[in-house]
């Protein structure tokens, strides 16, 4: 059904790859190598989901250990530790979901959890007004049941995209936000990747063209990396590692627009529907 001519879109906005990727790009030269001196839990239910079982006790496993890596699955941040004594190696993975925040600065008086460091004066808080977001915390090897199981699109190659959706039924905006198909893309860049590939949200997967798969994914890697050079996307709650904007949006050509605003390529209105209970902003003159 159409949307009144008001209408925008309305979305819970949660970060997507290109903001979680800014956050790993600026953390990880600042936490490699550095040995935790203490975890705190000011929160602990923001650990509730985590593999291993949530207390103030099980966060002293990590204390002196040594961060290994800092990466990136889908929409989540990975922070990959040594082992503590007699143990596996560990790992701290962070989804921010909607008002989630990672800040590297003097502790925040509002985080939730707390990660301090030895030799150093600033530590990493995360801050989470609505308390929706989730921290896990398990051992490195097992982490893969909280991770997503999608391809990550910044490594998909056309043949490989192309024949995973002909296997795949279903309208393909909701595909391409099915974190078990693509981690990391949301209702953002796949607003802005069907527009800029001329693709209909609601057209079904299999029946896409082997030439449209193929401009499908060359727009979508387009738009994230273009997310990623600009710092994110700031519609609300997201700031970077240091609690500065992103510029993103202001590239965006489609998503955010009012229903009956002229389509920036064929001056058409724009029309907002829902697809799978997102909101959905589309040209129909420009998307078939």
């Amino acid at each position: 059904m159409s949307w009144p001519l008001p209408a925008v879109v309305l979305d819970l906005v949660m970060p997507e790859l290109p903001e979680v990727e800014t956050l790993v790009r600026q953390l990880r030269p600042l936490l490699l190598g550095k040995v935790l001196r203490r975890a705190q839990a000011r929160d602990i239910s923001a650990f509730s989901h985590s593999p291993i079982r949530p207390s103030q006790k099980n966060l002293e496993l990590l204390r002196g250990l040594r961060v290994l890596s800092v990466g990136r699955r889908g929409k989540m941040a990975v922070i990959g530790l040594g082992a503590p004594p007699g143990g596996a190696p560990l790992s701290v993975a962070v989804h921010l979901r909607m008002t989630g925040q990672l800040l590297w600065g003097p502790p925040h008086p509002a985080s939730r959890a707390l990660f301090e460091f030895q030799h150093c004066e600033k530590a990493l808080s995360y801050v989470d007004v609505r308390r929706l977001g989730k921290i896990y915390l398990g051992e490195t090897a097992r982490m893969g049941g909280v991770l997503p199981r999608g391809e990550e699109p910044l490594e998909l190659d056309r043949e490989a995209f192309c024949g995973r959706l002909r296997e795949r039924g279903g309208r393909i905006k909701p595909l391409l936000m099915n974190q078990n198909f693509l981690a990391g893309v949301g209702n953002i860049y796949a607003i802005e990747a069907l527009f800029d590939a001329g693709i209909r949200p609601t057209r079904h997967a299999s029946r896409l063209s082997m030439r449209e798969a193929g401009r499908l994914l060359d727009s979508l890697q387009r738009a994230l990396r273009s997310g990623i050079q600009n710092g994110g996307a700031t519609l609300r709650n997201y700031v970077d590692a240091f609690g500065r904007p992103g510029r993103a949006q202001r590239r965006h050509r489609i998503y955010g627009k009012r229903a009956g605003t002229p389509c920036p390529r064929c001056s058409k209105p724009l029309r907002f529907i829902f697809v799978s209970q997102r909101g959905t902003v589309f040209c129909p003159g420009c998307q078939t």
